[in-house]
C-alpha cells in the first residue's frame, strides 16, 4: 500500500496529463482498497482537483460508452 499522499500525486498527476491530451481519465476503485479511510478522502480531493478544470466532465461508463459508441 502507498501512503495517502503518493495515491493522490498519482491520481492528480495521472488526471492532469490526460486531460491535457483531452483523453478520458478512469479512475479504478477495488472496493478492498478504496474503501479505506484515507482513500475516501482522497478521492473527495481528487475530485475537488478535478472540478477545478472548467471543462473536465464526469461519467459513469456505461453513459459515457453511449457518448461515443458513434464516434468509434
Amino acid at each position: 500500500m502507498m501512503p495517502p499522499s503518493a495515491v493522490f500525486e498519482h491520481w492528480s498527476a495521472e488526471f492532469d496529463q490526460l486531460h491535457a491530451e483531452r483523453k478520458a481519465f478512469v479512475l479504478a476503485m477495488h472496493p478492498q482498497i478504496i474503501g479505506r479511510p484515507s482513500r475516501i478522502t482522497l478521492l473527495d480531493r481528487l475530485i475537488q482537483h478535478m472540478r477545478r478544470h472548467e471543462d473536465a466532465r464526469f461519467y459513469r461508463c456505461d453513459r459515457l460508452a453511449l457518448e461515443l459508441k458513434d464516434t468509434l
